[in-house]
């Protein structure tokens, strides 16, 4: 009994592996030979599997919650049946390490799920704050009034890690879709991954530092390549930093807001001349230059790390090797080369047909079904290979690893940027604490018990123009240099990384750098902001030329910092010395 015991995982394991050789064995010497034919032909089959199963994102977000708190092996196994369902396609197909942290890997996917909405949910609590304000009987302080600057914090936290909760996309995920307890039927499902990347929209994929030395990440980015050769978009690159990067930045700027003293908005009857309404505004709303220095250093090193992590990960790629990839079991390694040499040797492609009667109409391209099939058949291929021009396996492989290192590696940089950049969803999202505070002061009148006088007192017409114009200062010009500033710093120390050596040297002259870029940008907002209030005020055509050629610069360096198209290399191009950098 004792001995069964010890040979029953020995047998399951034999199994697994037979089934899966076997699987594979029919794949690629059926009728439907081409790795292409092989996917049609799987494609075809999938939706009368039992075996491809599809989840909601929160279920995916649940069970890794539940392995966040060790709750794996507590968790029953009617649970994950209940969780799954049979689908004939899903949406995204979950590729992941497993040596990632669950809490990473969750935090990516709501990221990836939910900053957009976040984003518009914050903005839609920033609307109703208003109209609750103006059906309330207009600018007053109330007890409540604290809460208008907490609200749209709290809505854009909520959304960001709760709002795939109401996503209907469906999903594969490993640790749901596949049955953990049955080791017979793990090994079915396990065989049939090639057919649920082909049924799946999009290739969703975990990136950390981990996901390119794991042999079985490899396997199914070699799947999707195949399926999807020339759809880079159908492959979506989620860093694992980036949500930890969101909303460490976003918390910072919160705890910042809720315990910073603001200074008055702008006083138009403080000054006569137009010139010096400019630069009472610069002088109100900048700070010294320690502090500037101060936030440069924080940020810089922060930043340096961030660029560092990124970089390296991109370096992983551009140095890939698929014999180098780690595998969990080793059995598994021999079956996976078969199958990614399989995929990529051009000697199982399809040859090209086209009618003669049609010539010079017809489009090139594989025929009907029956001759989808390779010119020579793989037995006989692997007897004359020695002789024949068609690559060898080592070849095959190098064509995967260039494969990684060229177009799949253009892919990331499309999909998160170089090591120094951010999106301006990211930038804008951390920003709308400050914008919360900023507007619960307008809509209180800067916590006026009388708004109307107070507003009429400090040399404003009604309490409509004091809300517009501060509307438009502080939650847009103002608000200019903060958004622009980080991207652009991590850009500097990008590049100081790369000729400075030293992590504290490089963190001083990065906060040095930081605090130029930093104090210019944020004397130019302001500028712009007290250039704004002369116009309102004290109109001018030589001032309103001035604004307008400011706000031409700001929207110039916003496009060329988040929207200018990169010059990228083509897809086609596999050497690593082509790629983009």
């Amino acid at each position: 009994m004792r001995v069964e015991t010890q040979l029953k995982p020995l047998y399951s394991h034999y199994i697994y592996n037979q089934r899966f050789l076997v699987d594979i064995s029919f794949l690629f010497t059926n009728r439907v030979a081409s790795p292409l034919g092989t996917f049609r032909h799987l494609m075809a089959s999938a939706s009368t599997s039992t075996l491809f199963k599809g989840t909601y994102a929160w279920h995916v977000t649940s069970n890794l919650l539940y392995s966040i708190l060790g709750l794996d092996g507590k968790v029953p196994s009617s649970s994950s049946s209940s969780t799954s369902f049979e689908v004939s396609e899903v949406d995204f197909f979950i590729c992941h390490s497993w040596s990632c942290p669950a809490s990473l890997k969750a935090l990516a996917i709501c990221h990836h799920l939910n900053l957009n909405l976040a984003i518009a949910t914050s903005i839609f609590a920033f609307l109703l704050a208003i109209c609750t304000m103006v059906l309330c009987g207009g600018p007053h302080v109330s007890p409540y009034s604290g809460w208008l600057k907490l609200f749209p914090i709290g809505v854009f936290m909520t959304t960001y890690l709760f709002g795939h909760f109401i996503n209907k996309k469906t999903f594969w995920f490993d640790r749901i879709s596949v049955d953990q307890g049955n080791l017979l039927l793990k090994s079915q499902t396990i065989s049939e991954i090639p057919t649920f990347i082909a049924r799946s929209s999009t290739l969703m994929v975990l990136w950390d530092d981990t996901l390119f030395a794991r042999l079985w990440c490899n396997f199914e980015l070699a799947v999707r390549a195949k399926v999807a050769p020339n759809n880079s978009s159908s492959i979506q690159i989620v860093p694992s930093w980036m949500p930890v990067w969101t909303l460490t930045w976003f918390s910072v700027n919160t705890c910042m807001c809720s315990v910073a003293d603001f200074p008055p908005f702008p006083h138009p009857g403080e000054t006569e001349s137009r010139l010096s309404t400019v630069i009472s505004y610069v002088e109100t709303w900048t700070g010294p230059v320690y502090l500037y220095f101060l936030a440069a250093l924080i940020i810089s090193s922060a930043g340096l790390e961030k660029t560092k992590r990124h970089k390296s990960m991109l370096d992983r790629m551009a140095s890939f090797e698929f014999r180098n990839a780690k595998c969990a079991l080793e059995t598994d390694r021999i079956v996976i080369e078969e199958q990614v040499f399989r995929l990529f040797d051009e000697a199982l492609e399809p040859a090209v047909s086209i009618d003669l009667d049609d010539l010079g109409t017809a489009i090139p391209g594989p025929g009907p079904l029956e001759t989808q099939m390779p010119l020579i058949s793989p037995d006989t291929l692997r007897d004359i290979r020695h002789i024949t021009s068609y690559p060898t396996k080592d070849e095959v492989m190098d064509q995967f690893n260039g494969y990684v290192r060229g177009p799949l590696r253009n892919i990331a940089l499309s999909s998160t940027g170089p090591p120094g950049h951010l999106s301006f969803e990211l930038c804008c999202a951390a920003q709308l604490p400050w914008q919360a505070a900023m507007l619960c002061r307008i809509l209180t009148c800067e916590m006026q018990s009388n708004c109307e006088a107070y507003v009429l007192e400090i040399g404003y017409s009604s309490v409509a123009q004091y809300m517009a114009m501060n509307a438009v200062t502080a939650l847009f010009l103002s608000n200019y240099s903060s958004v622009i500033f980080v991207p652009l710093m991590l850009r500097g120390n990008e590049v100081i990384g790369e000729v400075i050596d030293g992590p504290m040297l490089k963190r001083l002259i990065g906060a040095f750098l930081g605090a130029i870029i930093l104090c210019t940008l944020d004397y130019f907002a302001q500028a712009q902001g007290g250039m704004f209030l002369v116009i309102c005020t004290k109109y001018s055509p030589l001032w309103l030329a001035g604004f307008l050629v400011g706000l031409i610069m700001q929207i110039a360096a916003l496009w060329a910092m988040f929207f200018r198209a990169p010059t990228s290399s083509s897809l086609r191009c596999i050497a690593p010395s082509k790629v983009l950098t």
